[in-house]
C-alpha cells in the first residue's frame, strides 16, 4: 500500500512540474497570407482578403513558368476567357479567377509571361505560403475555394495532347463556380499521372 502511495505520488508531482499541455501550432490563415500582384500591373504585397473581398468563390490556378504543362493549360483557359457566354456571366457574378505563379524567380515570371496576354489577375506566390497552405504539390493545379477560404476542390494537372477538352471543361468549371452550381469531376483524361503535371518548383 506504501509503494502504490507513492508511486500516485511521484505521478502527481510529474504532472504538476509538466504544467498545462502546449497548444497545438496551427496553420497560417490564408486570409492573412500576402501574395504579389504582377498583372495587369506590379504592386506591393497584400493579404487574399484585400484581393478577394467581394468574392463569393474564389478559383486559384497555380502554375511555373518552368512547367510545360502549365503553358499549354494556360493556353486553354485564355481560349476559354474567349467565350462570350462565359464572360457574360463572370461579368454579374463577383466569383474570381486568379493565376497564382510559384517559385522564388521574379526574372523566369516575367520572361514566361513576355508578349503573353492573360485575362485576368496574375498573383506571384513569393513565400510559397499559400501553395503550402493548400498542399498544392503539382502544376498546374487549379483549387477552388469558398469565401471563407475553405478548399472545396482541386484539379491537378493538365493533358497536353487535348487543349480542346481541357478548355471545354475549364469551361463548365467556371460556369458552376460563377452559377454556384455542383462543380464538374476532373475528366479522366486529365488525370495526373504520366506527364500531365510538374512538380511545384516546374
Amino acid at each position: 500500500m506504501t509503494k502504490q502511495l507513492a508511486a500516485i505520488s511521484v505521478l502527481m508531482m510529474l504532472v504538476t512540474s509538466f504544467g498545462e499541455p502546449l497548444p497545438e501550432t496551427k496553420p497560417k490563415a490564408l486570409s492573412s497570407i500576402r501574395v504579389i500582384p504582377i498583372h495587369p500591373q506590379r504592386q506591393n504585397p497584400v493579404s487574399l482578403d484585400e484581393l478577394f473581398a467581394k468574392g463569393e468563390r474564389i478559383v486559384l490556378n497555380f502554375v511555373s513558368a518552368n512547367c510545360q504543362h502549365s503553358l499549354a493549360q494556360l493556353e486553354s483557359i485564355k481560349a476559354a476567357f474567349q467565350n462570350k457566354d462565359l464572360n457574360a456571366q463572370k461579368g454579374k457574378n463577383s466569383s474570381v479567377f486568379a493565376i497564382v505563379f510559384v517559385g522564388k524567380k521574379l526574372t523566369e515570371i516575367k520572361n514566361f509571361l513576355k508578349n503573353k496576354t492573360l485575362p485576368t489577375l496574375v498573383l506571384w506566390d513569393r513565400s510559397g505560403d499559400l501553395a503550402q497552405s493548400l498542399k498544392i504539390k503539382v502544376t498546374p493545379t487549379v483549387a477552388v475555394l469558398s469565401k471563407d477560404y475553405r478548399l472545396v476542390r482541386s484539379y491537378e494537372g493538365f493533358s497536353p495532347n487535348d487543349s480542346k477538352a481541357y478548355r471545354e471543361f475549364f469551361e463548365r468549371l467556371m460556369k458552376a463556380v460563377i452559377q454556384g452550381t455542383s462543380l464538374p469531376p476532373l475528366p479522366t483524361q486529365f488525370s495526373i499521372g504520366g506527364d500531365s503535371g510538374c512538380g511545384p518548383s516546374g
